[in-house]
């Protein structure tokens, strides 16, 4: 597909590309394509790549065959198929079938971080260690129902709730997702770097709001704190310290934005020994200070 929409294909074969992955109306932390267009940054027809966004790509293949191989595992798509996409997954896929259908969406996240229902933590686990799976005839169409009512209300740029029903439709679908895949047995790593990975992300989720340092978690896996920022580095691209920071700017924008704690009380809970440095790391990771972010986000 060329820069005006048009498919080009070579011996059967097409590669679908949009410009930039949010459009003028989308809302923040979330995106739906259009239907038939495919995320470029997933697209990698030479080696690997992680996508280097702050949330996780879900795709519903609803047509054709293709195949993805996500951390060195070839898996065969076709219609039923359900993937989700963390940054830390590795990503190789050649160029997709002209017959090939799939709808996508994104979210950071953030998104739901002020959002009354959490996610089932089992969630993350289950489709971390195992990314994809084949959803039977029922259970896809109501996944599909579900989308095309994100679909729906994420179009919907000047309706006053669209945000807050997104958001439930998108706890929805994920709550379904869950149900759809729990009675489906798990495939099994090899790779020991990727299990490791998978481990130290498994551990981050759990521990990140009281345990803020490499040894914690590289104790914990058995393995130097050094040792486990090498193979964070070669799986994701950042150290444990970057992925712990994350974590706890995620915790910070989640606090500034649906709690009344003043920026010293945040800067307590999360650890940091006064606000002034809490302000300095948090301006660090997001360009702004916690109060500035704070005022944006009322």
């Amino acid at each position: 597909m060329d820069e005006s929409g048009k498919s080009s294909g070579i011996g059967g074969a097409k590669r679908i590309i949009f410009g930039g992955v949010m459009n003028n109306d989308s809302q923040t932390g979330f995106y739906i394509p259009e239907p038939g267009v495919f995320p470029p940054e997933l697209l990698v027809p030479d080696g690997t790549v992680r996508h280097d966004r702050n949330g996780v790509w879900v795709l519903m293949v609803c047509g054709g065959c293709a195949r993805m191989e996500i951390d060195g595992i070839p898996h065969d798509l076709a219609r039923g198929s359900i993937v989700a996409l963390f940054p830390f997954h590795a990503i190789a896929s050649g160029p997709l079938p002209d017959a090939f259908r799939c709808e996508c969406l994104y979210f950071d996240f953030d998104f739901m971080s002020d959002f009354p229902l959490l996610f089932p933590p089992e969630i993350s686990e289950r489709f971390g260690s195992n990314p994809c799976y084949r959803i039977d005839e029922q259970g896809f169409a109501r996944l599909e129902r579900c989308f095309g009512m994100m679909r729906v209300y994420d179009r919907m740029a000047e309706h006053p709730s669209r945000t807050g029903i997104t958001k439930a439709l998108l706890f929805t679908f994920a709550s379904e997702l869950l149900y759809c895949c729990a009675d489906r047995a798990k495939s099994v790593r090899t790779g020991r770097s990727e299990m490791l990975t998978d481990d130290f992300f498994r551990l981050l989720h759990r521990n990140y709001s009281v345990e803020r340092t490499p040894d914690f978690y590289a104790g914990r896996l058995c393995v130097t704190a050094k040792y486990l920022s090498k193979v964070l580095r070669r799986t994701t691209g950042h150290t444990a310290c970057f992925w712990i920071g994350e974590f706890r700017i995620k915790e910070a924008r989640q606090l500034l934005r649906s709690t009344q704690a003043s920026v010293a009380e945040i800067a307590e809970r999360l650890g940091f020994p006064d606000s002034s440095f809490f302000a300095k790391f948090f301006r660090r990771h997001t360009g702004c200070s916690p109060v500035e972010f704070r005022r944006g986000n009322r």
